[in-house]
């Protein structure tokens, strides 16, 4: 999986997620748990971003984040 993150923050709600997860998520949350990022801090990668690109964060598909890669200023 893949989250982006600015300096102080990671953003699972803004990442792209694998659906063969999905056994171990259900496995995770039917155990009574319900914390986010103690989940996925062992799986996750780390994607930069700059406070200017916050608001362009919305991807609906693994293309849409590539291209807003592409875009970002170099």
């Amino acid at each position: 999986m893949i989250c982006l993150k600015d300096d102080s923050h990671l953003y699972p709600l803004l990442g792209l997620y694998q659906l063969s997860i999905e056994p171990d998520l259900k496995s995770y949350i039917d155990s009574g748990q319900r914390r986010v990022m103690q989940f996925i801090q062992p799986l996750v990668q780390a994607v930069p971003f700059s406070k200017e690109w916050q608001n362009l964060t919305n991807f609906n598909t693994p293309e849409e984040f590539k291209q807003a890669c592409a875009d970002l200023p170099k």
